[in-house]
């Protein structure tokens, strides 16, 4: 978690130092991927590409595409998973340049539906515990209040960074009878909080995020700024 806040602070620092004059970059269309998504095994595994476009002033169209995959390692948390992810968000940022760069807050949306396997232990009254491996299927919704900062950097590379949180919503089954999924063993020795949240098949829960973004624009702007006296 550390490394998860310091690699993006570092590397902020080092676009803003560089953009440190009175000249700043306002991002008209840029492309991004997120780089965390690559090794999430909490929530999957998946590629990431997105596109952000600015509207107005201050104000910014962002979207994300992402599809599922498994590594079929010993590490996964999720057997097999599939599905995919779509994540529109408004921005707002907040300088007084009616520039779409720099510090802002937005609202971001999502929707995922994704498919795995889990592997669990059974235990019934009267019975020796057997481990059964089955399919669970969810579609997500979820909405989020988000803060961060995108920089550009000579006009093309963008670096973005942010943080925030929400509520999500979650749909889903599994292929457990009643009885199975009434006698799942939980607690110490068979799970810890990642494996309840691998089983959550319906209700609303907090949602939490952190990371951050790499991309190249695809069109800036300079705009030059005058020094005060």
């Amino acid at each position: 978690m550390r490394l998860l806040l310091i690699v993006p602070l570092l590397l902020a620092s080092q676009f803003c130092l560089a953009q440190a004059d009175t000249t700043l970059i306002d991002n008209r269309i840029c492309i991004k991927t997120n780089p965390l998504a690559f090794i999430d095994v909490y929530g999957g595994y998946s590629y990431r590409l997105g596109a952000e476009v600015k509207v107005i002033n201050n104000t910014a169209f962002s979207f994300e595409l992402g599809k599922y995959y498994g590594l079929d390692s010993k590490l996964d948390v999720k057997i097999h998973p599939s599905g995919f992810i779509i994540r529109p968000e408004i921005k707002y940022y907040l300088n007084k340049h009616k520039l779409s760069v720099g510090s802002y807050i937005s609202l971001d949306v999502f929707y995922k539906k994704i498919n795995f396997d889990y592997a669990d232990s059974i235990r019934f009254p009267s019975a020796p515990t057997f481990e059964k491996q089955y399919s669970i299927s969810k579609d997500i919704y979820g909405i989020n209040v988000k803060l961060g900062t995108l920089i550009v950097h000579k006009k093309k590379f963008v670096f973005e960074w942010y943080f925030g949180g929400g509520i999500r919503y979650i749909k889903g089954h599994n292929s457990l009878s009643s009885d199975e999924n009434d006698h799942v063993l939980t607690g110490e020795g068979h799970g810890d909080l990642i494996s309840d949240g691998q089983r959550v098949i319906k209700g609303i829960w907090p949602n939490l995020m952190i990371g951050f973004k790499i991309g190249y624009s695809v069109k800036s702007k300079g705009v030059k700024l005058l020094k005060s006296r």
